[in-house]
């Protein structure tokens, strides 16, 4: 424990030294910042793929919009934390990482396409894989 308390005055020592540089050397600085970033492995997981596709074609629909509401028995809780808006990439579809386990009521929509509600059930630990097939109006 000692030798992680000595580690981390050290690493604040150097920080400090390393600010001098800052407006003389801006890239060694910012890779020296990027390199000191503390990254969290294993705290999260991917919960959701979706994406947008037409019904007869296959081809995928970029700029659908997906809002998951989030479901408490039959009626919908309003906040803005569990309600998620999501819309697709150029490729037609995104990911989600981080989602509350439960039932959701998802709409997907976009202008010229007929719109559709779906009913999803998120249990804790699963990655659901969420295709949605779309017509044309």
């Amino acid at each position: 424990m000692i030798l992680f308390k000595d580690n981390v005055a050290i690493l604040e020592k150097i920080d400090l030294l390393i600010e001098i540089v800052r407006l003389s050397q801006p890239l060694f600085y910012s890779g020296y910042q990027d390199n000191r970033k503390i990254i969290h492995l294993g705290t999260g997981s991917l919960a959701l793929i979706a994406s947008a596709t037409d019904a007869v074609t296959s081809e995928t629909y970029k700029g659908v919009k997906f809002t998951f509401i989030y479901q408490n028995g039959n009626e919908a809780i309003v906040r803005d934390v569990e309600n998620l808006v999501k819309i697709t990439s150029p490729k037609g579809r995104f990911n989600i990482k981080n989602m509350t386990e439960g039932a959701y009521t998802v709409i997907v929509e976009k202008p010229g396409l007929k719109s559709k509600e779906l009913h999803i059930e998120k249990a804790d630990g699963d990655m659901l894989k969420l295709d949605v097939k779309l017509e044309k109006i």
